[in-house]
């Protein structure tokens, strides 16, 4: 099972570079179709929003492995220029 699930995942992925769209599995179809940037938009505006991921069904591990917290070496220092994100305004939010 997890075979066909990785092969399906690299056949999918080598199928969306070569024409030039996005798919994502129907799990009812049981098959890969074109995605909308409804997808795209909802990560986005999660990420802006510092969301956590979704979990794994069944993931008993709480954030250990799936949630990044940068070192205070690694964070930006001092506030924005202008005090203004300089991330472009996305179509999720």
């Amino acid at each position: 099972e997890l075979g066909a699930a990785a092969f399906t995942t690299v056949a999918m992925g080598s199928q969306s570079y070569r024409s030039g769209r996005v798919l994502f599995w129907d799990e009812k179809g049981r098959k890969p179709v074109e995605a909308d940037g409804s997808w795209a938009a909802n990560l986005e505006k999660r990420s802006k929003q510092r969301g956590k991921p979704s979990q794994i069904q069944g993931w008993e591990s709480g954030d250990r492995g799936s949630v990044v917290v940068p070192n205070d070496y690694m964070k930006l220092a001092g506030p924005w220029t202008g005090d203004t994100d300089p991330a472009p305004e996305t179509a999720g939010g």
